[in-house]
């Protein structure tokens, strides 16, 4: 049946106040500052809130979390957000330190601005490479030989063929494609000279 009242349920402190077949479902106040909510005996592994809009705040009304249907979850510190699920990812506020590495998919790419000017990896075996983009065209790559290309994305300027743009190879010379120069040096008037 329904218990109904008025004026709500006190416990004393330390006190448990149990739910379900078994009293698995616990809830108990220390007195101090702590809540505990534990399910089946503190063994379970579900706890569910379920609401159109979740939010996890300090006394003070500042947020740790906030969850809305349909839109962001939002991380907190300080009450200041700093990670933000979107329909297509996640945005953070701030900079991101990982004790490892961070990876994106294979053929995926390091973003910058409007992503025009982005670093992309392609692990692809003879075609591996780590290209370089500015104004949404690759200017500059390291092939999987260890070849910088500039200006090119073939090995080309290593032929002494036709072609434009140059590059270091792996053991390091400097060449250039029958439209490029291999190397231009100025020396700076305001030197001395």
């Amino acid at each position: 049946g329904t218990l109904s009242l008025t004026g709500g349920i006190a416990l004393a402190d330390n006190q448990i106040a149990f739910f379900g077949t078994g009293t698995d479902g616990r809830i108990k106040f220390d007195g101090t500052d702590t809540l505990e909510i534990t399910a089946s005996n503190g063994t379970g592994d579900h706890i569910k809130l379920k609401s159109n809009n979740i939010s996890l705040q300090q006394a003070n009304g500042n947020n740790y979390l906030t969850s809305s249907a349909g839109s962001a979850t939002t991380l907190y510190f300080a009450n200041a957000a700093k990670l933000a699920t979107t329909s297509t990812g996640i945005n953070v506020t701030g900079s991101v330190t990982a004790s490892t590495s961070m990876r994106v998919s294979d053929g995926e790419a390091y973003g910058f601005g409007d992503n025009s000017y982005r670093i992309e990896g392609k692990d692809d075996g003879a075609n591996a490479r780590i290209g370089f983009i500015t104004g949404s065209s690759e200017r500059m790559r390291i092939d999987a030989s260890g070849n910088l290309l500039v200006g090119t994305t073939s090995t080309i300027p290593f032929t002494l063929s036709s072609g434009t743009g140059a590059g270091i190879n792996s053991t390091g010379t400097v060449m250039a494609g029958a439209a490029a120069e291999a190397g231009l040096f100025n020396r700076i008037g305001s030197d001395g000279g």
